[in-house]
């Protein structure tokens, strides 16, 4: 009986020292942070105001211009792609042409002002900060182009992996023009049915490619949605559902959730320390950073059930599932498993602004990897992102995330140098739930593709796109984590066998 009170008093006491030690660690963090974050804002405030003045120019948005902290114009840059395949062989180009034109850069809201702006500027450096200047002579025809025009080379149709070459041309051969807008639009007709495995005739590709400076994932659907004139589908989308604490009437309740957040992430963020910062190689690159791709594709029911059986979240089967095959794929290749790795996950915050513009919360923690047993992993993951899934925690990563913005270019590019991204990235790209139409055409499926940056992550980046009832996990990374795209599909097996063993 002795020995069953000391061993309760000595947990109680390490559990006190630990929340002494998170309380300590987070006051101290804020207060040392304080006065540096407060320096910068104001001189961002400085500069903007002077911008307005001076030159006639509006400062990029906070978190947006953490976005472009890169040499934008680089093959590495920061962009994303998002690939509609048409069931029919021909899109035409002077009817998307006059789409954009009609849908997009004159689309004016309710106060009359142009709602996409930002379609017709380029970046402008200034003082240390980026700002939108537009374009003197924009002409619309070099957004809207033919593949064949692109100067990329033709797609090779005996080549059973030509759809994912053409993914990584697009994203990895070609840069965007300083000063110019940085979008554009790809066609791609004339595709072979064989390479299109949900269409009932060859199709064609509608290719929407971004820098990431422009618009997050769930901005990206808008924006499409916009363009085809069914915007009213978007309230159909999956729309996020975790409300901000701070609408509405402040009670008690809600004063203590909102001191105690700063607490919880400080709680979530600081085992993050004992993580390595990058993966060790697993193959030896040859030092150009090719990427390699692949994705799996499920039912959403399927997704859906599992999330009900373990009654977790959907983040949370994916993160699961994740770090079950980067496991598997280790063991594979005989390489010294972690015991845990960070994982970077954004997620779209609500009330999305109809606008331009990146509008997300997150968080950063660490993932068991050295845990065999996936439904004790499956837990671990979970409660880490009920954290940050908390009403009151949701606002203040998304504040978070904005601070970065406050900081000149030179500062987040020396920093993302030295501390690069978490080794494992999620990005759930929302996607509409039913099909589109463009005009009677149908879009039989929805590809994403990410071009890692150059301090992206040294790991495994994976993206996550729902779609006409059909769920997608894809994952890219750079040739000394997947060789090839043979040892992708290789990781996507392991992961499609986790989720059996989840079922």
């Amino acid at each position: 009986m002795d020995t069953l009170n000391i061993q309760v008093c000595t947990n109680g006491l390490y559990f006190l020292a630990v929340k002494l030690f998170i309380v300590f660690v987070t006051i101290t963090f804020i207060i040392l942070a304080f006065p540096v974050i407060g320096f910068f804002y104001l001189l961002r405030r400085t500069v903007a105001l002077l911008g307005k003045l001076l030159i006639g120019l509006e400062i990029v948005p906070l978190f947006d211009g953490h976005m472009a902290a890169e040499n934008v114009y680089d093959i590495q840059a920061l962009s994303m792609s998002v690939t509609l395949v048409g069931n029919a062989p021909v899109i035409n180009k002077s009817e998307i042409v006059q789409l954009v034109r009609d849908n997009l850069i004159g689309k004016r809201d309710q106060n009359g002002n142009v709602q996409f702006p930002e379609l017709r500027c380029g970046l402008r450096p200034y003082l240390g900060y980026l700002f939108w200047e537009p374009v003197k002579h924009f002409d619309l025809e070099q957004h809207v182009v033919l593949y064949k025009d692109t100067g990329l080379p033709l797609p090779d149709w005996s080549d059973l992996d030509a759809m994912r070459k053409i993914a990584s041309q697009m994203l990895r051969s070609r840069c965007w023009r300083k000063g110019a807008p940085l979008w554009e639009i790809i066609l791609l007709n004339n595709v072979p049915r064989s390479h299109l495995p949900r269409n009932s005739c060859n199709g064609s590709l509608l290719i929407w490619r971004f820098h990431h400076v422009l618009m997050d994932g769930y901005g990206t659907f808008k924006v499409l949605m916009q363009l085809f004139d069914k915007y009213d589908k978007v309230k159909d989308s999956v729309v996020p559902t975790t409300m901000s604490i701070y609408d509405g009437k402040m009670t008690w309740e809600k004063f203590q959730a909102i001191c105690t957040a700063p607490f919880k992430i400080g709680a979530a963020f600081l085992p993050m320390v004992l993580c390595p910062i990058t993966l060790p190689a697993i193959f030896k690159g040859n030092g150009n950073k090719i990427l390699s791709h692949a994705s799996l594709t499920v039912p959403l029911d399927y997704i859906k059930a599992l999330r009900k059986k373990h009654n977790v979240d959907l983040a949370s089967v994916l993160i699961a599932v994740m770090a079950g095959g980067i496991r598997r794929f280790l063991l594979k290749y005989e390489q010294k498993i972690p015991n845990k790795l960070g994982i970077l996950t954004p997620m779209p915050m609500p009330n999305h602004p109809d606008k331009l513009t990146n509008y997300v919360c997150g968080g950063i923690y660490p993932v068991p990897l050295r845990e065999h047993n996936n439904i004790n992993r499956l837990k671990e993951i979970s409660a880490m992102n009920a954290i940050f899934r908390d009403n009151s925690v949701v606002p203040l990563t998304h504040w978070i995330g904005n601070l970065a913005g406050v900081f000149p270019q030179f500062l987040l590019i020396a920093f993302k140098t030295l501390f690069p991204l978490p080794p494992l990235f999620l990005s759930n790209v929302v996607g509409p739930i039913e099909q589109m139409l463009y005009d009677e055409m149908l879009i039989t499926d929805i590809k994403v593709g990410i071009n890692l940056p150059i301090h992206g992550p040294r790991g495994f980046c994976f993206a996550f796109l729902t779609y006409d009832g059909q769920a997608t996990l894809a994952v890219s990374a750079y040739n000394e984590y997947l060789k090839s795209n043979k040892h992708a599909d290789e990781l996507m097996k392991y992961c499609r066998e986790e989720m059996k063993e989840l079922e």
